[in-house]
């Protein structure tokens, strides 16, 4: 089989693929800068971790400063305390910031936030603390007596006669 081409048909199969992967590495690039943004910041002043703490459930204490901030909860059980660490998780991922979770007593969930590069808290941690807080969380009855003050946000729950 013989095959044959024009000159101008070659130059511009070039020119597609060259424009191609001009494109891929730009996409790459603004996905490179995305993530260095997110994983960056500058460091907030008191008084604006102050500000964002005011729109936060009031259990998210700032610790050591302006370093981290964590929020520490009782789960009703160990089933309802990993869902709501998975959420989390899948919340983090999207701002491409993650946190520190700990799980201990099989219910006992403590979340620390703090941008690392920035060894401080920036905004995008109360960017993040405010995902975490929309998520639905099963309190053990126990430590919602004890700590009147905690937001609960509970699933949206439809019935049969709601769907129809």
């Amino acid at each position: 089989m013989v095959e044959t081409s024009t000159p101008g048909a070659t130059e511009s199969a070039a020119t597609t693929t060259r424009a191609a992967s001009a494109n891929a590495s730009e996409a790459s690039q603004s996905a490179s800068e995305q993530k260095r943004r997110k994983c960056s910041g500058t460091p907030l002043e008191e008084k604006e971790v102050a500000q964002g703490l005011e729109t936060l459930c009031p259990s998210w204490k700032v610790v050591g400063g302006n370093l981290s901030m964590e929020k520490s909860f009782v789960a009703k059980n160990f089933v309802k305390a990993m869902a709501w660490i998975n959420a989390a998780a899948e919340a983090a991922e999207e701002l491409n910031h993650h946190p520190d979770f700990h799980l201990t007593s099989y219910r006992n969930v403590k979340v620390v936030l703090q941008t690392h590069s920035a060894q401080a808290l920036t905004a995008v941690d109360l960017e993040l603390a405010q995902k975490l807080d929309a998520i639905p969380t099963e309190y053990s009855p126990k430590f919602l007596r004890e700590n009147p003050h905690v937001r609960v946000v509970s699933a949206a729950v439809e019935t049969a006669d709601e769907v129809a």
